[in-house]
């Protein structure tokens, strides 16, 4: 770098007044103990500088942004300093002064402390040779995509200075922001993927949920068949008695035909529907129309399956679901009987 840091800069060019917040933030800090200043913040460029740089280093930044600006690249505030926008990504930089090494100049504690070493027999030394200190050498650093491979620092060199590569600088950036778009396109493809492989999982046990629901309903008509036949195979029989058998055999035949009745109506068609509707069972697929469905879940219910039998108000479009008991006496088949008042207990007398 040359001696002379004006030399590698133009005249004093107005300030960049997107750099108004770094400036305030660099110039309220104090430096630390090897002589440098760092400042962070909102809409600040990430600094740590030594005090005679700072000038420069902003006016190395504002170059740098109206170069930016040329480019079609863009400014942005950020909640941890001041990217870069270039082709719709945020690039996060900063700047930095790189340290140099200053002989170390030993406390009086150290010098004690070597002193009691040589009476002991030990010549080291008990302080390191260096210290870290400012050099003047500045450099924006890419805070995005480490060990990518990319190049994130760019500095002075002894044969040019950092304002004299400033188009190199932001070829970096447009690599960076290259690199981060792919590296979010390669994200959103595999999220895309895993949303289609959790709807098809999601698709397949919501399927296996209504298979397992339609077999139980399935397998309750099955029962419900297999009944009839018994009961059709009794009735066949029973009705072959003659004479006094028959009589005999009245009550039985009454209930055969009366449970026989009962089968036929838990199985027709309108039974069969509203116990199935009751029971959210759908015989239909859902519509490939990319709607996700759901299998339930561990806390969804879900009714029973079974028939039952109903009670159907036409006229309201109700259907009430009935017990075998209340069916039957609704419909004819079993007398209702009436319950005599000296039959039911005083709940209310307590005397004794």
């Amino acid at each position: 770098m040359p001696d002379d840091a004006s030399e590698a800069i133009e005249t004093h060019a107005v300030e960049a007044a997107i750099l108004n917040a770094t400036r305030r933030a660099i110039y309220k800090v104090r430096p630390d103990g090897e002589g440098f200043v760092e400042a962070r913040g909102r809409g600040v460029v990430p600094l740590k500088i030594a005090l005679p740089s700072i000038e420069r280093g902003l006016q190395a930044l504002s170059r740098f942004l109206v170069l930016a600006e040329t480019q079609g690249f863009r400014p942005q505030v950020a909640d941890s300093g001041l990217d870069l926008v270039v082709d719709g990504e945020s690039v996060a930089f900063g700047l930095e002064e790189r340290p140099g090494k200053a002989p170390h100049g030993p406390t009086a504690v150290e010098s004690k402390r070597r002193d009691e070493n040589h009476r002991w027999g030990n010549s080291s030394t008990p302080w390191q040779k260096h210290d870290n200190a400012p050099s003047g050498r500045l450099a924006i650093v890419i805070r995005a995509n480490p060990y990518s491979g990319l190049r994130r620092t760019f500095s002075d060199r002894k044969t040019r200075a950092l304002e004299d590569i400033l188009p190199t600088v932001l070829a970096g950036f447009a690599e960076h922001a290259a690199l981060i778009k792919e590296r979010r396109h390669a994200d959103e493809e595999r999220k895309r993927q895993w949303r289609e492989a959790e709807a098809r999982r999601s698709r397949e046990e919501a399927f296996k949920a209504r298979e397992k629901q339609r077999m139980a309903f399935v397998d309750a008509i099955h029962e419900q068949l297999a009944q009839r036949a018994k009961l059709t195979a009794v009735l066949s029989h029973l009705e072959s008695a003659t004479g006094d058998e028959a009589r005999r055999m009245g009550p039985l035949l009454a209930w055969v035909r009366r449970r026989l009745h009962q089968v036929d109506a838990l199985t027709s068609p309108l039974f069969l529907d509203i116990s199935a509707t009751f029971a959210k069972i759908d015989f239909e697929e859902p519509r490939a129309d990319g709607e996700v469905e759901s299998s339930g879940g561990y806390f969804s219910y879900s009714p029973s399956v079974e028939l039952q039998p109903w009670s159907i108000d036409k006229e309201k479009g109700l259907a009430t679901s009935r017990t075998d008991l209340e069916w039957a006496v609704e419909a004819g088949l079993v007398q209702e009987l009436k319950a005599d008042p000296a039959d039911v207990p005083d709940v209310g007398n307590t005397n004794r």
